[in-house]
């Protein structure tokens, strides 16, 4: 927006290293509020310019989360980096607000212990020949790995045979920096039953290969829309259509009952937010030389599941 945008949008993109996915959903929202304004001048936007741009795209029906989160965080970050640059005496999006009222919630977030087992039973059952030999495999193996670990689902659809190694004789997988919403990796125990039935088996068949996707065969992989995710989109159809609440998200549900059932067994706090990847400010959260037998301690107390 300021000079050539399309300059201003690769600089800002490439500084900030903002994810493709990231490029692709804002690169929109800039050209709309161009569209708005009429000019791409950014040192002539004011501050009421941004507010009735805000106010015209709620009129338009859009969600309030949507304005906030999407369109004006994407101006606002655009033009803090121009002003960052000298190109702006100000971001005349500062400050705006899009106020957002809380969404009525009327069960927990959580898969409860009969949705857990109605898809854990659906994963060892015989899957069509129509689907991928990897598909299969997600829809085999991802809800364990989630309902065993906490983890988020798009940690675990881009693992490959790689991910999984031994440390003190213990197995783990490791969840890379670059598929972690926190940009940090961590390292987590396998839970005995995951092993038992088999887990580590599939993972070296595959060797450097990925877990539940090829390459080679599947549609989409670009950058700003993975295979991997791709994947856990797939998945969650797969549970939708075994008659999980709709209130409930098909994949990230299994992350809300890591945590229910981790306080049930009163799994240490920190532990937990380290084995799930939340960022914490505890002293614990540096793991340590024993970190691999201590989350396996805790781990091993989650009762197994029957399907």
């Amino acid at each position: 927006m300021v000079g050539d945008r399309r300059d201003a949008r690769r600089s800002y993109a490439k500084e900030a290293e903002l994810a493709p996915s990231t490029v692709k959903r804002w690169s929109p929202v800039v050209d709309r509020l161009i569209g708005h304004l009429g000019h791409d001048d950014a040192t002539a936007i004011s501050r009421a310019d941004i507010v009735a741009w805000k106010d015209a795209l709620l009129d338009t029906g859009m969600s309030n989360v949507k304005v906030r989160d999407v369109y004006v965080a994407a101006v606002k970050a655009m033009l803090l980096f121009a002003l960052d640059q000298g190109q702006l005496s100000d971001n005349p999006a500062a400050g705006i607000k899009v106020r957002v009222r809380e969404a009525r919630q009327e069960r927990d977030k959580g898969l409860d212990g009969k949705e857990a087992e109605t898809i854990l039973a659906a994963t060892l059952r015989k899957f069509s020949d129509k689907i991928s030999i990897e598909m299969g495999a997600a829809r085999r193996w991802v809800p364990w790995i989630c309902a065993y670990t906490g983890a988020r689902v798009n940690e675990i659809t881009p693992l490959t045979g790689r991910d999984f190694f031994t440390r003190d004789g213990i197995p783990m997988i490791r969840v890379r920096a670059e598929n972690n919403k926190t940009r940090k990796f961590r390292e987590v125990p396998l839970h005995g039953h995951l092993v038992e039935q088999g887990l580590l088996d599939y993972a070296k068949s595959r060797g450097l290969r990925p877990l539940f996707y090829d390459p080679r065969r599947s549609r989409g992989g670009k950058d700003s829309n993975p295979h991997f995710k791709k994947v856990g989109e797939r998945l969650a159809e797969w549970v939708r259509s075994l008659g999980i609440d709709e209130r409930v998200a098909p994949n990230h549900g299994w992350r809300h009952r890591f945590s229910t059932v981790a306080r049930f067994v009163a799994m240490p706090e920190d532990v937990r937010n380290i084995i799930q990847g939340h960022a914490g400010a505890k002293v614990a959260d540096r793991y340590g030389e024993t970190w691999p037998l201590v989350a396996l301690r805790e781990i091993e107390k989650l009762p197994r599941y029957r399907a």
